[in-house]
């Protein structure tokens, strides 16, 4: 019989969203969304009939949320219908020998027989039907480290016709970004040297491989299952991995999020070019897309007295906007000059002969230095 499994991590309940000035009602539900999303991937596990759902560590955003949050979240797991559900600690929710931790109260509210909690460096078999499944955690024991929890995995016995899975956090060379080596890293080389059929991974909060398929990849990555900021504008993803009798693989991407952050740089030179870039915004999901806009561009007198109106008619068809428009500047056009300037003028003559060249930065320039000789 195959085993299916349902692989997520870095879900970050308990993610507080202050970093930007979001509306109170907003904040409130980007607050929610980490829990709901869980929620809402138990769901899809069951109707997919998954055996194992597998959270690869930072299912909570720290080691101090609140209790209630923590219960609820082993409130969400215990909907899972499947043989086990296989937690690890991240470097978020890191491990600590503390029995007032996170890890106290998610135990205590945890069913007993759906609970695999991996975090010791020993391997934890679990039956599956008449196959036997055999994870290697890598749990995190600190937030930081320049040595990753790997390096057991390599040493240990392994099971002949089991099927061998590791399960790990931090970064890997080539994929994550980690400059300073900060996060547990981990090589492609070691992981493949381990002697498991793959890796399960968390950390990284981009999906690899980039699509479903059935290779046998050396590791799997989630990505986040629910957007969190503006350098996270994909639309959170999980894994439904299915391991064959023979351990070959099939794997589809499972779309996990709700809200979607946007960053989009857009260059406008007519009252047409607002017109098309408001009915791209149109075509969006107001109540869950926020934006990052980034205007650059020139308009005309009348289009750049329009432009705060425009923007705030367009912050109505979004959850969140930030817009800067500071680089959209005035138009110097032959109309212009011949409504601001008397023909007979300096500043006339000037700006008329720049205009026929076509020099539009000469033009500016020009422009420029008249308005700052009129101070």
């Amino acid at each position: 019989m195959s085993i299916k499994i349902f692989h997520t991590a870095d879900i970050h309940i308990g993610l507080r969203f202050s970093g930007r000035d979001y509306p109170q009602d907003l904040k409130e539900r980007l607050v929610e969304e980490p829990l709901e999303t869980l929620k809402r991937m138990v769901q899809t596990a069951n109707g997919r009939k998954c055996d194992l759902f597998v959270i690869a560590g930072d299912m909570f955003d720290r080691t101090n949320i609140a209790k209630t949050e923590v219960r609820k979240a082993a409130q969400a797991l215990n909907e899972f219908q499947g043989t086990a559900v296989c937690v690890l600690p991240g470097n978020h929710d890191f491990i600590e020998d503390d029995p007032e931790s996170i890890w106290t109260a998610f135990r205590e509210k945890m069913s007993e027989h759906l609970l695999i909690f991996l975090e010791r460096p020993e391997p934890v078999s679990i039956k599956i039907g008449e196959r036997d499944a055999i994870f290697y955690p890598g749990a995190c024991r600190t937030k930081h480290s320049s040595e990753n929890m790997i390096g057991w995995i390599k040493e240990a016995e392994k099971k002949k016709e089991a099927l061998h899975i590791a399960v790990a956090h931090g970064s890997v060379e080539g994929v994550s970004p980690d400059m300073g080596q900060n996060y547990f890293p981990m090589t492609v080389d070691e992981m493949r040297q381990s002697g498991v059929n793959f890796f399960l991974l968390g950390h990284t909060h981009i999906q690899f491989p980039k699509s479903g398929g059935s290779m046998n990849p050396v590791f799997f990555m989630p990505s986040t299952p629910c957007p969190d900021g503006f350098d996270c504008m994909h639309e959170g993803y999980a894994w439904i991995i299915e391991a064959m009798d023979d351990n070959s693989l099939k794997y589809e991407s499972i779309r996990t999020g709700t809200y979607t952050f946007k960053t989009w740089e857009k260059k406008v030179y007519s009252l047409q070019d607002l017109e098309r870039l408001k009915s791209e915004i149109l075509t969006l999901p107001k109540e869950t897309t926020l934006m990052k806009l980034k205007m650059t561009g020139r308009l005309n007198n009348t289009e750049l007295e329009m432009l705060p109106d425009f923007i705030n008619g367009i912050k109505e068809s979004l959850a969140y906007l930030e817009a800067d428009t500071q680089d959209v500047i005035l138009n110097i056009d032959k109309d212009y000059i011949e409504k601001s300037f008397s023909s007979d003028s300096l500043p006339y003559r000037l700006l008329s002969k720049i205009e026929n060249s076509q020099n539009e930065l000469a033009l500016q320039l020009a422009f420029g230095l008249i308005e700052e000789a009129k101070k």
